[in-house]
């Protein structure tokens, strides 16, 4: 069953295209190179970042055909294996310091690129973060930066190695 949305002036398009974005180009892990749909809820990862979005779909893995600015279109296919579990990465609010706004999240990777740090990829930072996403928490260099909005959550995971 080939699905296509047109993203112009279709909210729902938006945001399957932006969960779309965040699917694995790695062929060893066939899991990850799919949309996954619980029913109510959308979620791709390529393991440094994961994106869900509140999207009902028929529950079960999508192939990514096509992700333009324009058109998103998937296939429902066989599942290709488990999920894992990305409920589990979600930070809790307890661990982290919340800011508001997107420009503030934008400052604070500019920030982070410059000291030179790479902490956090930055174009994966760019990309979790678009015009509706309202608040972006964090708590230091080692953990994971949640973006969230009414409707999407975005996790980006750090790439600094503690051993140094």
């Amino acid at each position: 069953m080939l699905i296509e949305l047109k993203t112009k002036n279709d909210a729902r398009a938006q945001l399957v295209a932006f969960v779309a974005g965040a699917v694995s180009k790695d062929k060893t892990r066939a899991t990850l190179q799919h949309v996954y749909s619980t029913g109510s809820e959308i979620a791709a990862t390529d393991t440094h970042r994961c994106h869900t979005a509140d999207v009902e779909l028929k529950e079960g893995f999508y192939k990514v055909l096509k992700l333009t600015k324009t058109v998103v279109q998937l296939v429902k296919v066989e599942d290709p294996g488990v999920f894992p579990d990305y409920k589990r990465i979600i930070p809790t609010a307890d661990k982290l310091v919340a800011f508001k706004s997107n420009g503030q999240a934008l400052r604070h990777a500019e920030v982070t690129r410059a000291l030179g740090n790479g902490a956090i990829d930055f174009k994966y930072f760019c990309d979790a973060c678009p015009p509706c996403m309202t608040h972006y928490q964090i708590t230091d260099m080692f953990s994971p930066v949640l973006f969230t909005s009414k409707e999407m959550t975005s996790v980006v995971m750090p790439i600094v190695d503690r051993s140094e």
